[in-house]
């Protein structure tokens, strides 16, 4: 946790030069390499409920930490595929964290990352599995879908279903076209609502 929290900014930065010199100069690959495997054991402990609830309870800027990284660090990396992976088992069993990361991870992730050509051009299928993975269980919150709606959610996930099979498998596409439904479903729902009986 002490790891986390003290080199979760440390990652190198997607936009550039980051607003934080401090993190620029203390950026190396080690550092990113230890946060990408830190990740990888935080989501494996959480495949157990009794530890992920250990986690959020008693640790709680890991979910703060990991969302900085998903919002800040270079797309695509092993680092960015870990995080995400990290967040969905994290919010997988609570809906508070769902919330969280919805709120924070949802938009850039789809509009910066996902629409974004030169990141799909350079992922690997790893990264694609793990952020349409996360999607989906964030998702099951009709908040977040109305977030991913309000970037043009459903284009994007259309967009994303027209790529090679090497980065998108056939299960993946199926995916996204779930994750399309459920989308329309709520946003519909939500205008009738508006509309009244």
């Amino acid at each position: 946790y002490d790891l986390l929290t003290s080199s979760y900014h440390q990652c190198r930065h997607a936009q550039g030069m980051s607003s934080n010199m401090s993190s620029e100069l203390s950026h190396s690959a080690i550092k990113e390499k230890i946060l990408a495997n830190l990740s990888s054991v935080i989501g494996h402990f959480c495949k157990d409920e009794e530890y992920g609830n250990h986690l959020i309870l008693s640790f709680p800027h890991t979910v703060k930490c990991l969302c900085y990284i998903a919002t800040h660090a270079i797309y695509g990396t092993p680092l960015m595929c870990k995080v995400l992976y990290a967040l969905k088992q994290l919010c997988s069993a609570h809906s508070a964290e769902r919330e969280e990361i919805g709120a924070i991870v949802v938009k850039p992730l789809l509009q910066d990352q996902l629409h974004n050509a030169e990141v799909l051009q350079k992922c690997k299928s790893e990264f694609l599995t793990h952020a349409i993975n996360l999607l989906q269980m964030l998702s099951s919150l009709k908040e977040n879908c109305l977030r991913m709606d309000d970037v043009d959610g459903r284009k994007i996930l259309q967009g994303l279903t027209e790529l090679p099979s090497d980065k998108m498998s056939d299960q993946l596409k199926e995916q996204c076209r779930s994750l399309e439904t459920r989308i329309r479903e709520v946003v519909n729902r939500e205008h009738e609502i508006a509309r009244g009986p």
